[in-house]
């Protein structure tokens, strides 16, 4: 899945930490579940693409740092601690964070392409081997495969629409890997495996995967914000970001950072882009 292992490189482009990394206003945290990335892996890429952020926005005296967490309960401890000025999030969290302002959090630009999503974050779907389920419906009770099982109320309500409790209506099965869900539908040890589009493009690919098939497609989703948290970002920084992240993969100095982390662009933020799934998210 030479796709898969590129996005897993280019999300820790932006996930890598260093051991001088500290908290403050500058600083960013990224969380971008399920895609097998590490700070291990994202240390080489993090100097690269720091110093192309400082040298466009002027930021001195230490500039960007940024810190991955995998774990939402590890994000939310840096939040809650550390403070960072921004974020890159999935829209999940995000939606989370809106409900009842749980933070004062405005998103700065929208992540263009990331794991191959086009305008949006993409679509989920759901996997089973052929002479399986042929329907969600039919999928009620069975067993569950996916990297993408961090925010189950996400699931059920924006993903699934509603149409299912995920927690109620599956038997789980929890993995950080992208291509454990597809093995375990082929070996029989799941009755499907719940992908994104990355997943999807790439399983044809594998020796089994011309015996898998997607029974459900998720209405499509909105894509993963870059986002500032007000109490502790400047608005000056905002701005100056949102400016540079809207021409940074343009640029000439820019482009190759962004093609080597597989986004095509960082876009504007739509008004009401996320109200929908706010609604459905945030609904008692």
């Amino acid at each position: 899945m030479n796709r898969v292992r590129g996005i897993v490189g280019a999300v820790a482009l932006l996930c890598g930490t260093t051991s001088a990394a500290r908290a403050g206003e500058r600083d960013f945290v990224v969380y971008v579940p399920g895609m097998g990335a590490s700070a291990a892996q994202a240390r080489p890429y993090l100097d690269r693409f720091a110093a192309l952020l400082d040298q466009r926005l002027g930021w001195t005296g230490g500039g960007a740092n940024f810190t991955f967490v995998d774990e939402a309960p590890a994000l939310g401890e840096v939040l809650s601690t550390h403070k960072p000025g921004f974020g890159l999030l999935p829209p999940s969290y995000f939606l989370s964070l809106s409900c009842g302002k749980k933070a004062q959090v405005t998103p700065v630009a929208a992540v263009v392409g990331l794991a191959g999503s086009g305008d949006s974050a993409g679509r989920y779907h759901l996997v089973v081997k052929r002479g399986g389920a042929t329907s969600l419906e039919g999928l009620k009770g069975k067993r569950l495969s996916s990297n993408h099982l961090q925010d189950s109320r996400f699931l059920s309500r924006v993903v699934f629409d509603g149409k299912v409790d995920v927690d109620k209506d599956f038997q789980l099965r929890s993995t950080s890997s992208p291509i454990t869900p597809l093995k375990q539908v082929d070996r029989g040890e799941a009755d499907a495996a719940l992908i994104d589009d990355a997943q999807l493009a790439n399983m044809k690919a594998l020796p089994f995967g011309q015996d898998l098939v997607a029974v459900f497609s998720s209405e499509e989703l909105p894509p993963f914000p870059l986002v500032a948290f007000e109490a502790t970002s400047r608005p000056a920084d905002r701005s100056a970001l949102r400016a540079t992240l809207l021409t940074l993969c343009q640029s000439p100095e820019g482009a190759p950072v962004c093609k080597e982390m597989q986004i095509v662009r960082f876009g504007p933020v739509e008004a009401g882009r996320y109200q929908a799934g706010i609604v459905k998210y945030c609904r008692p």
